[in-house]
């Protein structure tokens, strides 16, 4: 089964991301410690190379959609979202998202991505259930899952050690539609 190449939403474009794209913006963004404070990509050393491996074997990954997320309006890159490992014999999935430019960040467009990517899981790929887990400051990020559908169904307490406190793991999910039970 072929991935996605491409999502179009009102407002975004998502598709595959090239590993050019590790060269530049994403390397910033995961340099960016105010930006990954939140994310466990924080106990990785990433560089140009680790991240055009990264990109490559996402892109020859039978279970890995990784997409970037551009402005539709001006094709600008500001951030990037993971569907996967795709757990294809129990058609389910594991999502996360980056929205690297701070400049875009609280406009809804982690909301519309996630959303977006969501569908496409659940009408293209046939999938059955999608997971995501959030750390429990993060909370722009839990409203952007609850937003686009997500319910939470478990909060994993002192699951991660973050600057020092031990904060909870929320693990939310989104079961498709005309399966639910």
């Amino acid at each position: 089964m072929r991935l996605a190449d491409r999502i179009v939403t009102p407002r975004l474009v998502l598709e595959t991301l090239e590993s050019e794209a590790a060269a530049g913006l994403y390397l910033r963004w995961l340099s960016d410690t105010s930006l990954t404070r939140l994310l466990e990509a924080r106990h990785l050393t990433h560089s140009e190379d680790s991240l055009r491996t990264y990109v490559a074997d996402a892109i020859a990954s039978p279970s890995t959609l990784l997409l970037g997320i551009h402005l539709r309006s001006n094709h600008r890159h500001v951030g990037n979202l993971k569907l996967g490992p795709i757990d294809w014999p129990n058609r389910r999935a594991e999502i996360g998202l980056l929205i690297g430019e701070a400049d875009c960040r609280g406009m809804g467009l982690g909301r519309e991505a996630i959303a977006a990517a969501t569908r496409y899981a659940f009408e293209t790929l046939d999938l059955h259930r999608i997971t995501a887990g959030v750390h429990e400051p993060n909370l722009a990020s839990l409203k952007a899952f609850v937003a686009a559908g997500y319910v939470e169904e478990a909060r994993l307490p002192q699951h991660f050690l973050v600057e020092g406190r031990w904060v909870a793991d929320i693990r939310l999910g989104c079961i498709r539609p005309t399966e639910r039970s």
